[in-house]
């Protein structure tokens, strides 16, 4: 009996991701199968898959466009440790904030855009004095 805990799905997930990139079957600049498509090839739920990308997202090995999917930034070398580093993954949670804050200014744009495009409301046709 082994005393190291069970790996997580999303790590098993990731690693079996990370070395396909390494052996070349994702090169760099080549985009990662759907969510979908991981979904099924793992036979793991939505939110396994995201956090197995967004760990290769941290590690630098692939980043990932909203609506686009995901893309391999660089094959990772045995023994990679960009992942590890404290404040390479303060960077990353700075980042992924970031952009969550860009999501929102998006939706937020795209309200007002929107609104400002509707006629507006007939009035009284008085003038303010």
């Amino acid at each position: 009996m082994s005393d190291r805990p069970e790996q997580p799905e999303y790590q098993r997930v990731s690693e079996h991701l990370r070395s396909r990139i390494r052996g070349g079957e994702y090169p760099v600049g080549s985009q990662l199968p759907s969510l979908a498509a991981l979904m099924q090839q793992y036979s793991a739920s939505a939110t396994v898959v995201r956090m197995a990308l967004r760990e290769l997202r941290s590690s630098g090995v692939v980043i990932t466009r909203q609506g686009k999917g995901a893309f391999v930034l660089a094959a990772p070398e045995d023994g990679d440790d960009r992942g590890s580093s404290a404040e390479f993954h303060m960077i990353m949670r700075r980042l992924d904030g970031i952009q969550d804050g860009m999501r929102q200014i998006e939706q937020r744009l795209a309200v007002l855009e929107s609104a400002a495009q509707q006629p507006a409301p007939a009035g009284n046709g008085h003038q303010p004095q």
